[in-house]
């Protein structure tokens, strides 16, 4: 009897020691997988970072590409207004040129008749002259004004 109860003593302790190791696997088995998964999360969490970090430096790049073409674009727009408005200096000045030059061949067309008193003719030769001066000067604006609007196309 004492040799059976030994017997049951040591299959007892050897199924409850089968038992605890079998727990003990089974435990670090869940420690395992618990960190592994910890592990997997850390490194998500890492790549999500650095995602998001990668996609706020392209939305910087974008904003400043976005704030140089809204420069650029006013540049262009300046530049327009500036050629539109010398070309319109430019025909403005024509047509003045046009118009003294048409009043300047009444002027001598008056004078050629003679049909006007001797102190009329003398004040419309002056008045012809300084239309002369006038359109003179005006050329002179024209030229310049021509100057200014090529180089203004020449220019970037």
């Amino acid at each position: 009897m004492k040799r059976t109860q030994k017997l049951v003593l040591l299959i007892g302790l050897l199924i409850s020691s089968q038992v605890f190791y079998a727990q003990q696997i089974s435990l670090n088995n869940d420690s395992q997988e618990i960190a592994i998964r910890k592990d997997n999360s850390l490194i998500e969490q890492q790549r999500l970072e650095k995602e998001q970090r990668d996609l706020k430096n392209s939305n910087k790049k974008i904003e400043q590409q976005q704030k140089q073409l809204k420069e650029e674009q006013k540049k262009v727009e300046k530049r327009k207004s500036s050629i539109e408005k010398a070309q319109n200096n430019v025909e403005k000045t024509k047509k003045d040129i046009a118009k003294k030059q048409d009043q300047n061949q009444k002027l001598k067309n008056e004078i050629n008749t003679r049909a006007v008193s001797e102190e009329k003719l003398q004040k419309n030769e002056i008045k012809l002259k300084e239309q002369e001066i006038d359109i003179l000067k005006l050329q002179t604006k024209l030229t310049q004004q021509q100057k200014d609007l090529d180089k203004l196309l020449q220019s970037k």
